[in-house]
């Protein structure tokens, strides 16, 4: 599953993401391949979604993901929204299903970053935003810019600790309170630029689970589109704070075991016509489980 993670770059010779990052990884800054992550932040984020399945000590939520890693801030982990719409756009252009933005910023978005992340959400894109670390009530933007139409979403995430207690520096939802989930994000072990591990704290590590279990979520089940994700992670998450939807915690806290359950009415895809006779030899070779198998209903519909 293709993810791309918009941030500081990745070392990509780690041994936990050696195996994850994928050649369509540009530095949109200079646009050239020099993804090195000289700070940490991007490397720390791939392996929450991406760490791969070994003995070496981190395992990612997604280990199976194909990260395409978008270096677009620069060597002291700032970023300019040109360049942040330079890399929403390049996502774009790859089709890439799940975008991470684990950036913050108090500045108001500029019309055409707002416009390309627009045309992502139109294309079915999920956006995942961290919701950001100065502890105030509202989400720095993009996170602010939460949203959900009828093909894709753009989904705000704060940090708690290990009580799952909203943690002191994380935004909480305020006016993104319908779009916004939390997730770990405190003493988090990461890999970092250095071929080691340290423990992290931030909404930006927060956001990395939520993307990682998208990714496992579009895995399983690839034919959802970026709304429809996001509507199950939001239904699916442990309710924290006041009850329902609030203002601290929006929907809760990320619960990846319970959106990996069956979800919604059973929907049969159209295709090929299938005949009473299909159906009459599918329920007789049913009738040989009736012990664990309900077969009433498919026979009465057989007359």
């Amino acid at each position: 599953m293709r993810v791309a993670v918009i941030d500081s770059g990745v070392d990509a010779t780690h041994p936990e993401l050696v195996d994850s990052v994928s050649a369509d990884s540009i530095n949109i800054t200079n646009y050239s391949d020099d993804i090195r992550d000289l700070v940490g932040h991007g490397t720390a984020i791939a392996s929450i979604i991406s760490a791969d399945r070994n003995s070496l000590g981190l395992v990612g939520v997604a280990p199976d993901s194909d990260l395409v890693v978008i270096k677009a801030s620069n060597d002291n982990n700032a970023f300019t929204q040109s360049n942040l719409l330079n890399a929403i756009s390049y996502a774009n252009d790859l089709n890439i299903p799940i975008v991470n933005v684990s950036l913050a910023t108090d500045a108001t978005m500029i019309p055409p970053l707002r416009e390309e992340l627009q045309l992502g959400l139109d294309a079915g894109r999920l956006f995942v935003t961290a919701a950001g670390n100065t502890g105030t009530d509202q989400p720095q933007n993009p996170a602010a810019l939460a949203t959900i139409n009828n093909t894709g979403a753009l989904l705000a995430v704060g940090s708690v600790d290990e009580n799952n207690i909203i943690s002191g520096f994380s935004n909480r939802a305020g006016d993104s309170r319908d779009f916004f989930l939390v997730a770990p994000g405190e003493a988090i072990v990461t890999a970092d630029a250095f071929r080691g591990t340290i423990e992290q704290n931030g909404s930006s590590i927060s956001a990395a689970f939520v993307t990682g279990a998208a990714a496992t979520l579009l895995s399983k089940a690839p034919h959802l589109s970026g709304d429809e994700i996001a509507t199950i992670l939001l239904a699916t998450a442990q309710d924290l704070g006041e009850v329902g939807v609030d203002e601290t915690y929006g929907h809760g806290l990320l619960r990846l075991d319970r959106a990996l359950l069956p979800q919604g009415s059973l929907v049969i895809p159209g295709g090929p016509a299938i005949y009473s006779s299909d159906l009459q030899t599918a329920w007789t070779y049913l009738s040989t489980f009736s012990e664990t198998v309900n077969v009433a209903n498919i026979k009465g519909a057989l007359g």
